[in-house]
């Protein structure tokens, strides 16, 4: 990637080129990166690179289990389902519907998205993954939806850290498969209470690779050149104020939940898993 590295191609694939413009790539893992005009070395829990664009720097969030949080669930489920692939794993679309039934807020459930452990801003490597405030209330749809939006959560995290450093958001793009999902993208917007962008181009990466590779060819002459002639806008989504204002209710829910697990459990999980099945 013109020695850019993945995040760089990923960014610029997505247009994100002048400072206060912020990109979410929700793929295997997670990436949220706001572009800066300078450095922000005591952004806590966070990460701060050079930019590909020349005088620019990345504020840079990682979630382990972003889009693949959604795949466990998605193979969870599938053997429950009357409705399977022809491979035997529920379609994205068909899970998608059923997290449409459940309202926003998932009845109150919340879903903590550390199947991979935690990673910006609390690196905790002892984190798990946990549905919390579940009852008997609760099923399937909530289950779905929880964990879309535990993910969007994860990633509110990470803006609430560029806020409290004083940094500006001004434009927000949504990238990876997550935004063949229109539910995900709609919870996003609503999580983050601000307008998201989608872009015609889902894979980002690889778009910013060819337009980097294009100005070192000398095919383009900037790279804001080349994302005037690459980067193209599919839509846009307003958030929902109400639904907003119930996402910051969740979103203290997911904070306050962090730390009591933290506070030991995650630890003891951990150490026992870590110690395999034990006797039966």
């Amino acid at each position: 990637c013109a020695g850019a590295g993945d995040q760089n191609c990923a960014v610029v694939g997505m247009g994100a080129i002048r400072p206060g413009m912020a990109t979410v790539t929700l793929g295997t893992a997670g990436l949220a990166i706001l572009a800066t005009d300078r450095p922000i070395p005591d952004l806590p829990g966070m990460m701060t690179t050079h930019h590909a664009v020349p005088g620019l720097w990345e504020a840079e969030g990682l979630s382990n289990a972003a889009a693949s949080s959604y795949r466990w669930l998605r193979d969870v489920l599938s053997s429950a389902t009357a409705d399977p692939a022809r491979d035997g794993r529920l379609p994205y679309g068909r899970l998608d519907e059923i997290a449409s039934r459940s309202p926003a807020g998932s009845k109150g459930l919340l879903f903590l998205p550390y199947l991979a452990t935690a990673g910006t801003p609390r690196w905790n490597p002892s984190a798990r993954a946990a549905f919390i405030g579940m009852s008997l209330a609760h099923g399937a749809p909530d289950l779905a939806r929880s964990v879309l939006e535990g993910v969007a959560l994860e990633v509110r995290d990470m803006l609430a850290g560029w806020l409290e450093a004083g940094l500006c958001v001004e434009t927000l793009r949504l990238g990876g498969g997550a935004t063949r999902s229109d539910l995900w993208n709609r919870i996003q917007a609503d999580v983050y209470g601000r307008p998201v962008e989608t872009l015609r181009c889902e894979e980002s990466t690889v778009l910013g690779a060819a337009l980097l590779g294009g100005v070192g060819a000398g095919a383009f002459g900037s790279i804001g050149e080349g994302v005037e002639a690459m980067v193209h806008g599919a839509g846009r989504i307003e958030p929902d104020q109400a639904r907003h204002a119930l996402y910051e209710d969740l979103y203290g829910a997911y904070v306050e939940a962090y730390r009591g697990l933290a506070s030991g459990a995650f630890e003891r999980l951990a150490a026992i898993q870590a110690r395999g099945a034990g006797p039966g």
